[in-house]
């Protein structure tokens, strides 16, 4: 819950900023990672720069990478974490032309929060999960979520806190639709996150 609390309203923020770039197209201030909320604060807070090669003739490459993103999110593949990683590797902006499954889905969690939760190295741990793609993954994350006493007790949880909630999502309930489900995702990404084995 602690962890879910110092980091809900700046996820809020990177989600709403995010569906503003699906519409509005890339600006500068996406590209400034000193710009609270803005994608390249994003990625460096998330801690997936390290995907992204950042070698002189590839200053750009963070641009690419929304560019290469915003393509892909108007196609009818727009949930498709390891279509995106395969993009994203094809286009030359990886080190070592890797897959970056985990970025992609760090990148369209922000898209649709309502549906994706990151993939990274703890929550696999937490779900048991050996395996390299996001749709193996997501098996695993949707019987972890849609598991009964799972759902009851992140509920009850998160309702215990939810006077601490209502003044973070007052400021985003005008831009981001059904927030329950997004603050639901979150919080069950925080406890994959924080890892399972001590629960």
């Amino acid at each position: 819950l602690g962890s879910f609390l110092n980091y809900y309203e700046s996820d809020l923020e990177y989600i709403a900023r995010f569906q503003k770039i699906i519409y509005r197209g890339i600006n500068d201030e996406d590209l400034d990672g000193k710009k609270p909320g803005s994608f390249k604060a994003f990625i460096n807070e998330y801690r997936v720069a390290r995907n992204i090669s950042s070698s002189a003739e590839n200053e750009n490459n963070i641009k690419k990478l929304l560019e290469i993103t915003q393509k892909w999110i108007k196609s009818e593949n727009a949930n498709d974490v390891d279509g995106l990683a395969e993009a994203i590797c094809k286009a030359g902006i990886t080190p070592r032309n890797r897959t970056p499954v985990s970025l992609a889905s760090k990148i369209l969690m922000l898209n649709n929060p309502w549906e994706i939760l990151p993939m990274d190295s703890l929550t696999k741990a937490s779900l048991k999960y050996s395996g390299t793609t996001y749709s193996g993954f997501k098996i695993e994350l949707d019987k972890f979520k849609d598991n009964e006493i799972t759902r009851n007790l992140l509920t009850h949880q998160l309702a215990e806190i939810g006077r601490y909630l209502s003044p973070i999502e007052s400021q985003f309930k005008h831009c981001l639709k059904d927030i329950e489900t997004i603050r639901y995702n979150r919080y069950a990404d925080k406890v994959l996150w924080v890892g399972l084995e001590n629960k």
